[in-house]
């Protein structure tokens, strides 16, 4: 019985509509609903609900998370207490905005504080529901039409951390079967955060363990911080100790000096004696000394001028030595040009002598080389198209054996089912074949998720195999600056193999093969293998998917 149970939360900034949504998905007025600045709802307040073939639906509404008339401590210890309310956990948490609003940083701090209440692993169960959807349709707008006008990078970020899940509520609506397609939309994506969390609700225990761990690191910081706090005033002692060394040192060098000066002081009038000597045997020493440094430099300039004329003369012999070198090379140079023209005539008359013997001969023979040449070149070109074509008949011959293909209608497209966003294009599997499927085409769209799954045990044990999107982008294609995100997750319960690339310059060209990732059929890979291709938060067009292709890799 519990499975048909559902407990939804409501979290959102006062005035988004939180307690509005809530009352039309209970399909009527249980939770109070006002426009004013101060939030209504101050305590966490459930009500049940059974859907019409569906489940029954646990609505629990929460204070506004930006509320400035509760105290953070407060919302966080109300907000929680909304897991004791559930005994099964929360299977979705409703992220409130508002189309009638502007997206400001208050939204930002609604996630911030939702994840501190919490913590990350909420944002797994998150939905982003946009009430106001009234005026969107007064507007003649959808959803979509209210992305393309401009998306701000806080509601980007808010989409991007709930995984792309949205849906759009008109909460004025009358329209009973309007309301019953707006709770089903709700429905399917709360299914979807089933799959991906293996059908495990975020409950009460889940958030005290993830809590604990969190208070566990932190405790280990504190540790390191004390740790390195206590080195930091040991270095500080030590320092200290050493200061106070080199004062006392210093205080000892002082004393010392002290007494050297009264040593100088006692014999200061011999010293001074003494030096009155020593000045004037400098004063002498000095007046020598500078004599002969001038006799000195008379000396070297002499030599200088003796050298420099010595050095205009060898040189000048020098330059005429090189001038006759020259001359005599330009001369040998000169005689040996004139003996190879000499050489050159006569072997052209050599030359024109043989060619006026041979010329009718050579012009037979080069006439029937020329049609050997051509016959040689004609069979070798038919020889090449034959091989060419059996290698051709052979390689499609062993690719139909050895590739597997998940076609387009097989994979999971968000929003294939919207004519605005998919077209389905019928065509040829490839020139060779007959066999015509359908390939899914770009409308246009800010979110993009293609994804799929493979049984491996259809495949040959112990192969290389790669997993590749088969896809192109027509000339008129945009948005694709930004790279788009791949992954494949195999049944080995190894890491996911995830990568990034830009198809930008893939536009206008032909189909290409984008691979997802590479895995060998070995008995830990057998089983159920998923991939995946996806970016949000980016307009894009024009990219035709023809489908996946698992084949082994050469």
């Amino acid at each position: 019985m519990s499975e048909l149970i559902k407990n939804i939360v409501l979290v959102g900034r006062t005035g988004n509509g939180k307690s509005a949504t809530g009352n039309t998905l209970l399909g009527k007025e249980m939770f109070e609903s006002k426009r004013q600045a101060v939030g209504v709802t101050k305590k966490c307040k459930m009500y049940r609900a059974a859907i019409q073939d569906g489940p029954i639906i646990n609505v629990i509404d929460t204070p506004g998370l930006c509320d400035s008339a509760i105290l953070l401590e407060e919302l966080s210890k109300e907000i929680t207490n909304c897991l004791n309310m559930t005994e099964e956990g929360i299977h979705a948490v409703l992220l409130v905005l508002s189309v009638k609003t502007r997206v400001s940083e208050e939204e930002e701090s609604t996630i911030n504080t939702l994840q501190s209440i919490f913590d990350s692993k909420i944002l797994d169960y998150c939905i982003v529901v946009f009430t106001g959807g009234d005026e969107l349709e007064q507007d003649n707008q959808t959803l979509d039409d209210f992305f393309s006008a401009g998306c701000p990078e806080v509601l980007t970020k808010a989409l991007r951390l709930c995984h792309g899940r949205k849906v759009v509520f008109n909460n004025r609506t009358t329209d009973e079967e309007k309301k019953a397609e707006q709770i089903t939309k709700l429905l399917a994506l709360v299914a979807d955060i089933g799959e991906k969390t293996g059908g495990i609700p975020y409950t009460y225990q889940m958030h005290l363990k993830i809590k604990e761990e969190i208070e566990k690191h932190k405790e280990q910081e504190r540790a390191i911080k004390a740790k390195n706090l206590a080195e930091a005033e040991q270095a500080v002692r030590l320092d200290k100790i050493r200061m106070d060394q080199e004062m006392i040192a210093l205080a000892e060098e002082n004393r010392r000096l002290k007494e050297q000066e009264k040593a100088v002081e006692a014999n200061n009038l011999a010293e001074a004696k003494l030096a009155l000597v020593k000045e004037e045997l400098r004063k002498e020493l000095e007046e020598k000394m500078q004599l002969m440094a001038e006799e000195n430099e008379k000396r070297r300039e002499q030599e200088r001028v003796i050298e420099s004329k010595n050095l205009a003369e060898a040189e000048l012999v020098r330059e005429e030595k090189i001038r006759i070198d020259q001359e005599m090379i330009l001369l040998a140079e000169e005689m040996e040009r004139l003996k190879e023209q000499e050489r050159a005539i006569e072997r052209l008359k050599e030359q024109e002598r043989a060619i006026e013997a041979n010329k009718l001969v050579e012009a037979k023979l080069a006439l029937v080389e020329e049609a050997l040449r051509m016959e040689q070149e004609k069979n070798k070109q038919i020889m090449a198209d034959e091989n060419k074509r059996i290698k051709e008949e052979e390689q499609r011959k062993i690719d139909s054996k050895k590739t597997h293909m998940v076609y387009a209608r097989n994979l999971v497209i968000a929003g294939s089912h919207q004519s605005e966003h998919w077209s389905w294009v019928p065509m040829q599997y490839d020139t060779s074949s007959e066999t015509i499927v359908e390939a899914a085409s770009l409308v246009g769209l800010c979110w993009l998720d293609i994804g799929g799954t493979f049984n491996t045990r259809e495949l040959t044990p112990w192969t290389h195999y790669e997993v590749v999107y088969l896809l192109k982008l027509i000339k008129s294609a945009t948005g694709w600056e930004v790279p788009v995100n791949l992954k494949l997750t195999l049944p080995s319960g190894a890491k996911p193999q995830e990568r990034s690339v830009t198809l930008k310059e893939y536009i206008g060209k032909s189909w290409v093969a984008i691979p997802a990732g590479e895995f060998m059929t070995t008995p830990e890979n057998n089983g159920e293998i998923s991939f995946s291709f996806y970016e949000m938060g980016r307009w894009q067009e024009g990219l035709v998917v023809k489908g996946v292709a698992i084949r082994p890799k050469i």
